[in-house]
């Protein structure tokens, strides 16, 4: 009796935290190279997010209907090397060499050596530079990869950043001359040009949002509801700033006979992801850069493809849509 009573319990809490979560098997699963290790982690942490309370936004525009459906798509996160990742090591294992010769060889032996190179040292005192290095090296890993240059990100193209600065109650005279600004083919690529433009303009670029979105998608696959949440930064992507490769999305995304709202980086995405793509082909981690708040290829890469050679963005007609 005892035994029936806990494990209906359990069974009972398990399908009541569902009608908030949706099923388990929807959230992210930690991973080691053995296999699955943690099933729950993800589901567990998104719980208190889920049955928060919280401002929603407004949604009954009676005299000017607003949608109520939105095109999404998903890429892949961008995660790359620390362009600072071999000063660092170099700086680690210097001080390390100087705590190591310290410790093992006293305060005398390092005054001999502080003023000569690594190398020079690592003559006199072999063991010591490599344990120093060895330590370095374990210090500075988590610059060598791994960096995500778009954690949370998501792109959202101007119609969408209309609509949110509505249902926000922030749309005002003075935001929607900003908008028409930045929108207007006349001055698109005028306004951070011009002061009393670039004032304007700056009402809606330098809005920031923060959002959490969770629900269930029912319009997938027949008799199947797929929850999802969200949880991103927005940035309102205009033509003026779509420059270097994100120019290419930013034409995908507005293209008039099948427009993107909104493009997350699959790391905004909690649970309920759907096919995220890959922004380069086959580019490698080292050869993207995050150069003036753009991430781009890097120089040498460029290069070749105007000789038509090496990586390419990937074509953003392929991108998996839903709502």
């Amino acid at each position: 009796m005892l035994a029936d009573y806990t494990i209906n319990s359990i069974i009972s809490i398990n399908e009541v935290e569902k009608l908030f979560s949706g099923a388990p098997a929807y959230y992210k699963v930690k991973y080691d190279e053995h296999g699955p290790i943690d099933v729950s982690i993800d589901k567990i942490k998104r719980l208190g997010s889920l049955t928060s309370t919280g401002l929603n936004n407004r949604l009954d525009f009676f005299n000017d209907p607003i949608r109520d459906e939105y095109v999404v798509a998903e890429l892949k996160d961008h995660e790359i090397m620390d362009k600072q990742y071999y000063i660092y090591e170099g700086l680690f294992t210097r001080g390390n060499i100087k705590e190591t010769i310290q410790e093992l060889e006293g305060e005398d032996a390092w005054n001999e050596v502080k003023d000569l190179s690594i190398q020079e040292i690592e003559k006199i005192y072999p063991e010591s530079v490599k344990i120093a290095k060895q330590a370095a090296k374990a210090e500075v890993e988590g610059y060598k990869e791994g960096i995500n240059v778009a954690d949370a990100a998501v792109y959202i193209s101007p119609n969408m950043t209309r609509d949110l600065l509505r249902m926000r109650g922030v749309w005002s005279p003075e935001i929607k001359k900003a908008f028409e600004i930045l929108t207007n083919e006349d001055t698109a690529d005028l306004w951070d040009s011009d002061p009393k433009l670039y004032a304007e303009a700056n009402k809606v670029i330098l809005n920031a949002m923060k959002y959490m979105a969770f629900g269930t998608r029912f319009n997938e696959i027949p008799g199947l509801g797929i929850p999802y949440f969200n949880k991103m930064a927005l940035f309102p992507l205009f033509k003026s700033i779509a420059t270097g490769d994100i120019k290419a999305l930013y034409d995908r995304m507005t293209d008039p006979d099948k427009p993107v709202d909104m493009v997350l980086f699959d790391s905004a995405v909690k649970a309920g992801s759907r096919s995220p793509m890959k922004f380069y082909r086959v580019a490698k981690d080292s050869e993207i850069e995050l150069r003036d708040g753009q991430t781009v290829l890097s120089a040498k890469v460029t290069d070749e493809l105007i000789n038509e050679e090496g990586n390419t963005l990937n074509d953003f007609n392929n991108l998996v849509t839903y709502t």
